[in-house]
């Protein structure tokens, strides 16, 4: 390699890049953004939530809505949608032109149908 090359006053003596290097002015620390703990550990978000249900939702209501039933579930929304579209999801009901809802022991029979013990037992599928 050319002597001229390695110099460290060359501005492209590495090859890798076509502008000069220019320093940076150096930054302080960002210091990590800690808000003020809970009064009361009740009040945690964690601790608001019933069951598997998020906060603010209405845990007593039988009927739930598509993303109260993809929650309950756990799967995606877009997920619930297209087995509902394409069929072989959980019963649900239509409220209107556009409102869906489930009942909630209709996805429990759901999922309890999709028990299986053994890998062997998934072509019995119902």
């Amino acid at each position: 390699m050319n002597r001229r090359l390695r110099d460290e006053n060359f501005p492209f003596a590495d090859g890798a890049d076509s502008t000069p290097r220019v320093p940076q002015a150096a930054q302080p620390p960002k210091e990590p953004k800690v808000g003020p703990p809970a009064a009361n550990p009740a009040d945690s978000p964690k601790a608001q939530t019933k069951g598997n249900m998020p906060a603010g939702v209405d845990t007593t209501s039988d009927l739930l809505t598509v993303g109260e039933a993809a929650h309950y579930l756990r799967v995606s929304k877009s997920h619930l949608d297209k087995l509902r579209s394409a069929g072989g999801g959980p019963a649900y009901h239509r409220l209107g032109r556009r409102r869906v809802v489930y009942r909630r022991k209709e996805l429990e029979d759901w999922v309890r149908a999709r028990r299986y013990d053994f890998t062997a037992q998934y072509k019995d599928r119902p």
